[in-house]
């Protein structure tokens, strides 16, 4: 509950209304049919002395119209080698016979209604899917309900809160007792996009989850990003990603980190 008041209070003690520009007020006002669609991969392969893949793919799209939006959001990472069992810096030919073997998997996919009340206010829904063997998870299903506001949006900066409460089924991989779980948690998030010039621009992201039944537990998200778009159609995208965990699956680490560097291609523009 702490944490969910700091929210609160952060939204309030910073909204202003001089600080949007131009705020829709009625639904004449809203351009009734807008999308946008973009895609996102990297990776890296290596062959010779040593052999590893990995690639990172991702997808977001989100239609809205009139006071409503709906968007979805695609993210998969794979991940394999072969392993130097010996430790001798190089694969032997009874390395190389044993293959391939997973080192990374993940994929998460959330799908998210929103029904705008102002310019700047919506209540939202989202329900989302992961499966992530490598951080404990076999699957993990979870919904989540919420109010969003804008506190900011002026000179090429805005600044966005979230408040909501977050229902999961957590059914791990085999080997983890218990097998299963089910987590209620009240979920706080912060958002930032700012354009540095006209294809420049930096984002920050940062999501907290913390179990109502155990406030001990708590899981926090934070990505930052810069973009480059030398054209319309393409940009590159570097990111930093990490996620901790006070109470992670048991045998498994409190904190993941995932640098990337990717290639965007935005195929509808919203």
């Amino acid at each position: 509950m702490i944490w969910a008041l700091a929210w609160v209070g952060l939204a309030h003690a910073i909204t202003v209304e001089e600080v949007f520009e131009d705020p829709l007020r009625s639904p004449d006002d809203l351009d009734t049919n807008e999308s946008a669609l973009s895609a996102e991969i990297g990776g890296n392969v290596v062959t010779g002395n040593t052999a590893n893949t990995t690639i990172y793919a991702r997808l977001d799209a989100a239609h809205r119209w009139d006071w409503n939006r709906v968007s979805l959001d695609v993210d998969t990472e794979i991940g394999r080698s072969i392993p130097d069992a010996d430790g001798d810096g190089t694969l032997n030919e009874d390395e190389r016979a044993g293959g391939y073997q997973k080192t990374a998997q993940e994929m998460a996919v959330d799908g998210r209604y929103d029904r705008l009340l102002t310019e700047r206010d919506a209540i939202y829904g989202l329900g989302g899917w992961l499966h992530a063997p490598f951080s404990g998870y076999q699957v993990r299903t979870h919904g989540q309900l919420g109010f969003s506001r804008g506190l900011f949006d002026a000179g090429g900066h805005e600044l966005r809160s979230e408040l909501g409460f977050d229902v999961a089924h957590e059914r791990f991989v085999e080997g983890v007792d218990p097998i299963q779980d089910m987590l209620y948690a009240a979920r706080g998030f912060v958002g930032w996009t700012g354009v540095l010039a006209d294809n420049v621009q930096v984002t920050e992201t940062i999501e907290s989850f913390v179990n109502v039944e155990n406030p001990r537990d708590v899981r926090l998200i934070s990505e930052a990003a810069l973009s480059m778009s030398p054209n319309e159609l393409f940009s590159v995208k570097a990111s930093f990603r990490v996620e901790h965990d006070t109470e992670p699956v048991e045998g498994y680490r409190k904190t993941d980190q995932t640098i990337a560097l990717t290639l965007v291609a935005t195929l509808i523009e919203g």
